[in-house]
């Protein structure tokens, strides 16, 4: 699910206003993305017109157009890469503090993972696949991308709360997949999730996707490969863990024990599934659909004083 600044709300629906741009979402989101000549062949309008109604939609950032290479020179590939998204009215009415961190994806500080596996930056596999061991390269730091079958991977979070700054929020945004041999569109996986040791709910990822390149996916990229997943935001709040504002679990961010000037660690796992499927892809910048690493926010608010010199919240 994507957040929506609100800013950008009247764009969002003026591009849901027509029937023509609906029926152009639902024929990207069935084809996993279409030319955009044939998309207006498909909903019966000219191309001029259909360049029109591309660019409202993408200016509201429903859709993202990717220029490939075919018989008749460069053609342009539309696709709604989010089928979900969410306006957060009372975060942007409420006054909070923040900072956030983009946590590279071969840059854990802890993992323990069985084959089918891998990790890759953007110029080279790195290693060879399904050999667990190249977890431990060096070269890692570099990755673009990473999965496996079954096991866990632990990021740690710095936290720069000061003494008298209190934690409120941990935001979790990442592009994440199941992990099949090849790709497997219909291949779902439960992932869990645990913040500091404490395990705050879990996501069941529907597959592994390939039926088209990665928007950020390096050229070179197999197309039996994971070419890219899901974006995903984890959030622990006074209220409890949610997942794209649906919550997961009552654990809240005072659950968590965040200690000013202790790191946080952050686990994503996976293990084996009865269904037979299960896996784990992280996408990172370079690869996926949004060509990001993990973004972290962490919102806190300043404590005040009482009259006689202690700290309130």
């Amino acid at each position: 699910m994507l957040p929506i600044d609100t800013e950008k709300l009247a764009l969002f629906g003026k591009a849901l206003s027509s029937p023509v741009r609906l029926k152009m979402i639902e024929l990207m989101l069935e084809r996993g993305g279409m030319a955009a000549s044939a998309l207006a062949e498909a909903v019966g309008i000219t191309n001029g017109a259909m360049t029109a109604h591309i660019k409202c939609l993408s200016q509201a950032g429903i859709v993202q157009i990717r220029n490939v290479n075919g018989r008749h020179g460069i053609s342009k590939i539309c696709m709604v890469p989010e089928s979900c998204f969410l306006v957060n009215f009372q975060e942007r009415l409420a006054p909070h503090n923040v900072y956030e961190i983009s946590l590279p994806v071969g840059s854990y500080a802890a993992h323990q993972v069985q084959p089918t596996c891998g990790l890759a930056s953007t110029k080279q596999i790195i290693g060879q696949l399904d050999d667990p061991r190249y977890f431990d390269d060096p070269q890692r730091h570099h990755a673009g991308i990473l999965w496996f079958m079954e096991g866990y991977i632990t990021y740690r979070i710095p936290n720069y709360l000061r003494q008298n700054e209190r934690l409120t929020s941990i935001q979790i945004t990442q592009e994440l997949a199941s992990e099949a041999p090849g790709t497997c569109e219909d291949w779902p996986s439960e992932i869990h999730f645990a913040v500091n040791g404490v395990w705050v709910g879990s996501w069941v990822s529907p597959g592994d996707y390939g039926n088209h390149h990665g928007i950020h996916t390096p050229s070179w990229w197999a197309p039996s490969l994971n070419q890219y997943g899901l974006r995903k935001t984890l959030s622990i709040t006074a209220e409890g863990s949610f997942m794209d504002g649906q919550q997961i679990s009552e654990v809240t961010i005072d659950d968590l024990h965040v200690r000013q000037g202790e790191s946080v660690d952050y686990t994503l796992e996976v293990s084996h599934q009865a269904n037979g499927a299960g896996g784990l892809t992280i996408f990172g910048n370079g690869f996926g659909n949004y060509g990001q690493d993990i973004l972290v926010r962490l919102l806190y608010e300043k404590k005040t004083c009482c009259h006689d010199g202690r700290a309130s919240r």
